[in-house]
């Protein structure tokens, strides 16, 4: 048997030093890139580097690790309301897939996970004697009562920007992303529409303080339909029950692509400078809102849907143009087998007018023809529809 001499021993040992550092080399860059794939985005290079389009529906997967099981809260998005949300996280084979979506506004969102909760120390008890405690035993008891929950730091997975979105492709004077493209969302905002509405004219004397013309109740409508719908809402404008019924869910007011400015007052396709050049308002009279708010349908009252508008245009008054809304069936009264229109007065004089609401055949019979909703009536312009929900409900 051959005994190795030193140099070879110690060539040997170099070969197995080798061996083990270049075995360590290939698990440390295994380990970095399968780190670098545990969290990674379908197109995209950089988890700092993410971008989406505010056009309401655009969508960006990332391929995540499971959770531990320490960890509870799991996922959130960090981002301000209107600008992106986290859809849903699906299991996918051995990882989860967060799915974001982004909003109608710009701006940037941070995909988070929460750190293992930790457990605190336990607190000092409070004294067992019944002698009074001292001011710094008193100080240590009030604290052991406080919270004892840590706060949960979180961790930022991703990172990505909305950027703006400004198109306005069918040239009607508002970005696109304005538009309810989902027929979910266009059923939801009509159906508040009408409601809202319909429920001024319960309360008598009692209207909302900003409705007093026609054009008012289509403006108060029209923006308390786009709102998030809950308790305190409801309670801010007096409203008595919250119908159960969905919301708009593409954006809610006043997180919109305009912000609080939903009504455009001058011709034209959209540009972005309009918005700080006083393009669009709050404010809209009814003229307005004919000309550059809502669609043409036609003068045939058959093809009115609920939520439509009728307008009139009453020559030799000092405000020609009037509106009501076409309800269709009561919104409060399910079984009413009527069909209705409803609509402010506006005033009068010293009269500061009031809501009305009267049913197609009324209106048809109405004691001055000019009111007759024909397409015999000159002073009849027409049915119209709201911009926001033609594009999959419109003529």
């Amino acid at each position: 048997m051959e005994i190795p001499g030193k140099g070879q021993m110690d060539m040997q040992a170099a070969v197995k030093r080798w061996s083990l550092w270049a075995g360590l080399a290939v698990a440390g860059a295994a380990a970095l890139i399968w780190l670098a794939l545990s969290v990674y985005p379908s197109g995209a290079s950089r988890l700092d580097d993410l971008e989406l389009r505010a056009d309401g529906y655009s969508t960006l997967e990332l391929t995540l690790l499971p959770l531990p099981e320490d960890v509870r809260d799991g996922y959130t998005l960090d981002a301000a309301p209107g600008v992106a949300r986290l859809l849903h996280i699906r299991r996918q084979g051995q990882r989860q897939v967060a799915v974001i979506q982004s909003g109608v506004l710009p701006g940037p969102a941070r995909l988070l996970l929460a750190e293992p909760r930790r457990k605190l120390p336990t607190a000092h008890q409070p004294p067992t004697t019944h002698q009074p405690p001292t001011t710094q035993q008193a100080a240590t008891t009030q604290q052991a009562s406080g919270p004892r929950q840590a706060s949960v730091a979180s961790r930022v997975i991703a990172s990505l920007q909305v950027h703006p979105d400004w198109r306005d492709q069918d040239q009607d004077g508002f970005p696109d992303n304005l538009q309810l493209d989902q027929a979910a969302d266009r059923r939801a905002f009509l159906n508040w529409f009408r409601y809202l509405a319909e429920d001024q004219y319960y309360r008598g004397d009692a209207l909302d303080p900003e409705i007093g013309d026609c054009a008012a109740l289509l403006r108060y409508a029209y923006r308390e339909a786009l709102r998030t719908h809950d308790g305190d809402w409801a309670n801010r404008i007096g409203l008595r029950a919250v119908r159960p019924m969905p919301g708009v869910r593409k954006y809610n007011y006043p997180f919109t692509p305009l912000r609080a400015d939903l009504f455009r007052l001058q011709p034209g396709p959209f540009h972005p400078e309009d918005l700080q050049v006083g393009v669009f308002g709050q404010f809209a009279d009814a003229e307005n809102l004919l000309l550059y708010n809502a669609i043409r349908i036609g003068k045939d009252i058959e093809r009115a849907q609920p939520g439509d508008l009728l307008f009139y245009r009453q020559q030799g008054q000092e405000m020609p143009f009037h509106t009501m809304i076409y309800l269709g069936a009561s919104m409060v009264e399910q079984d009413d087998p009527n069909t209705y229109v409803v609509y402010h007065t506006g005033p009068d004089g010293a009269w500061p007018g009031e809501i009305r609401r009267r049913t197609l055949d009324e209106m048809r019979r109405h004691p001055e023809p000019r009111w007759h909703p024909v397409t015999a009536n000159p002073a009849f312009l027409g049915v119209y529809r709201w911009k926001i929900v033609v594009g999959g409900n419109g003529a």
